[in-house]
């Protein structure tokens, strides 16, 4: 008898390093409602300054699991390691 493996999906690792802008016709509009849409999809919130700084598909990937990070592993008392009350 033999298993057959179902095949993985591809990850093209070019569509990372992707321009929004120069590469993806996305403008500042189209970023803004893709980030809402990861906000309420990943129940997160991006700040304004984070978001005027994503310019590739691998920043928009690295700010939203930046957030994910945060949210899933929140600081002690609210007050990051290092910062007095």
């Amino acid at each position: 008898m033999h298993l057959v493996q179902p095949e993985l999906p591809r990850f093209d690792l070019e569509a990372v390093r992707a321009l929004l802008g120069d590469d993806l016709a996305i403008d500042s509009l189209d970023l803004l409602q893709v980030v809402l849409d990861c906000e309420s999809v990943f129940g997160i919130v991006v700040p304004e300054r984070e978001v005027d700084r994503i310019r590739s598909v691998a920043d928009l990937i690295h700010v939203v699991a930046k957030y994910l990070w945060e949210r899933d592993r929140p600081e002690p008392f609210g007050h990051p390691l290092g910062v007095a009350a």
